[in-house]
């Protein structure tokens, strides 16, 4: 349904400003809730959620934990017997 909820943290998703809006207001209101605007990033590309980088073009790998293997190499001999 488009909304997803990690512990206290809620992303809200839309294809359009008044979708979203309508959406979030939606959840908002069956649920009682009201926004800490300085807890809330609004009209982002990309975002970091649940420990993942989402944007409109998917889930691409997060640069700090591909960092790691970029920065790593293995040895592997010429021959193996």
């Amino acid at each position: 349904d488009h909304v997803r909820q990690q512990v206290d943290d809620i992303i809200v998703f839309g294809v359009s400003q008044d979708e979203h809006g309508t959406r979030l207001a939606s959840l908002l209101q069956r649920n009682g809730l009201r926004l800490n605007k300085q807890k809330c990033k609004f009209n982002r590309d990309s975002l970091e959620f649940d420990g993942h980088i989402l944007s409109s073009k998917g889930i691409p790998a997060d640069p700090r934990k591909t960092e790691v293997m970029s920065n790593t190499y293995t040895v592997i001999p010429a021959a193996i017997s």
